[in-house]
């Protein structure tokens, strides 16, 4: 997911999977968002990031969902082939975005 407000001091957070691999989600938000706009915005709980809005505005969100896997019974032409959503939102300062990535 990619956030940019329309103006502001904050510029941009591209969030990631923070190299977790599998269901459970992430266990620690380590030093991945170091030195980023969003360091000290993105919380994480029960492998859900939260990321909490820095200021009342308007923000161009760009999400994309990954394409769905296949196997010996569930042929690659039967696959979903994801997708990606862009949107403007008035989000208010304070409010928390539950990221799944």
């Amino acid at each position: 997911m990619i956030c940019i407000p329309l103006a502001s001091f904050f510029r941009a957070a591209t969030f990631t999977t923070l190299e977790a691999r599998g269901r459970l989600g992430p266990t620690t938000l380590g030093d991945h968002y170091r030195g980023q706009d969003h360091e000290h915005l993105v919380t994480l709980h029960d492998g859900i990031q939260y990321f909490s809005v820095p200021e009342t505005g308007m923000y161009n969100i760009e999400v994309a969902g990954a394409a769905a896997g296949w196997g010996l019974f569930n042929p690659k032409a039967d696959r979903g082939r994801g997708a990606v959503l862009r949107g403007t939102f008035r989000l208010k300062q304070g409010e928390a975005l539950k990221i799944l990535v």
